[in-house]
């Protein structure tokens, strides 16, 4: 009984170290990446209470702006995150309808970098969530993402706001506290 048990041991190490020689970790990994997408990740910059986002009942996202020149943040990158910000202000109906104050959300591209063929396509973003007369949330959004299907310009800016959603969703109570939207 020991002998199979050690056998099955030796050949489960000696298949891991050819997986490891001929690349196939690599594929597994590249597989991973595909599956999860890109992903962002928010860090508050200011502290917030879990009921901060409570009593509003209507999202507004102005134009994404930038500082950086059109050669490091094409005008596509901005384009399209206004995009995806114009539908979750869509889906976010049923949380806030409108009617009553309102979350201005204005977002600032900081960085932005295309998937190369090792790297990683990445975006920052500095998102702020004020009231009108004051700054709720002032936050940054990294969306990272080493997958082909998700780094796009498209696929990366809806990551980021997708990012945003979960916030906004959070801070209304919707499937756990604000602070569980966080890493």
């Amino acid at each position: 009984m020991k002998s199979t048990g050690m056998r099955a041991f030796l050949i489960t190490v000696a298949a891991a170290n050819v997986c490891t020689l001929t690349g196939c970790m690599a594929a597994a990994k590249q597989a991973y990446y595909e599956f999860r997408g890109a992903k962002a990740d928010i860090a508050l910059n200011s502290e917030i209470s879990d009921d901060a986002l409570m009593h509003y009942q209507a999202v507004r996202f102005m134009p994404a702006t930038t500082t950086l020149s059109p050669k490091l943040c094409p005008s596509s990158v901005k384009q399209s995150y206004d995009r995806n910000a114009a539908k979750l202000t869509t889906e976010l109906n049923d949380l806030y309808p409108g009617g009553g104050q309102t979350l201005s959300i204005s977002s600032e591209i900081q960085y932005y970098e295309e998937k190369g063929l090792l790297g990683a396509a990445m975006l920052l973003v500095r998102v702020r969530i004020n009231d009108g007369s004051h700054l709720i949330v002032d936050a940054l959004v990294f969306v990272r993402s080493k997958s082909f299907r998700d780094s796009g310009v498209d696929g990366i800016t809806k990551a980021a706001i997708d990012g945003v959603a979960k916030f906004l969703r959070e801070g209304k109570g919707e499937s756990g506290s604000l602070l569980d939207a966080l890493p």
